[in-house]
């Protein structure tokens, strides 16, 4: 039967590219991204790792699912008395592997606010500012993009109030 044979012909294609057949392990891998997200925005990086790394595991085809974890990696890395990563080349490999993830999936809002905090956490404020402008640009209910722009925005105002109250001292 030809029909059978074009359905059992796309099932291997799809078993190919590491796409899960049955439908449990794609629901369970949801389950373990949505439980990650949650973690992550309650700070607890380590559990969020554990539970991304899992779905990533159960379902490659997502490709969402690793770079969320790739985040969450840089979050776990080690770090210096200054707060700064000490091994660089694995801060190089996670920007190179989410922005490669957003060059594919440009309508990805949550990687662009995420690249935002590493390039912020980084010390390439306008980098960050740049990836946070994108991500609202997309999704304007993102909540770290819409957070730090307002951030930037104030400090920017701040800033600026400062100093014209310090060159209006000496008129």
């Amino acid at each position: 039967d030809s029909a059978k044979r074009e359905e059992y012909d796309a099932t291997l294609a799809l078993q190919e590219a590491g796409v899960p057949s049955d439908l449990e392990s794609i629901l369970e891998a949801e389950a373990l991204f949505r439980s990650g997200k949650n973690l992550l925005n309650k700070g607890l990086n380590d559990a969020a790792l554990a539970k991304l790394d899992a779905a990533a595991q159960l379902n490659p085809a997502e490709p969402e699912y690793a770079a969320t974890a790739a985040y969450v990696k840089y979050w776990c890395l080690e770090r210096d008395r200054k707060g700064r990563v000490k091994d660089r080349r694995m801060v190089t490999l996670i920007v190179e592997h989410l922005t490669e993830f957003l060059e594919g999936n440009p309508r990805k809002d949550d990687i662009s606010a995420y690249l935002g905090m590493i390039a912020k956490a980084e010390g390439d404020s306008e980098k960050a500012l740049e990836y946070f402008q994108e991500a609202f640009a997309i999704n304007s209910k993102n909540m770290l993009a819409t957070r730090e722009i307002r951030l930037h925005n104030m400090r920017r105002a701040k800033g600026k109030s400062l100093i014209s109250k310090l060159f209006s001292r000496g008129k």
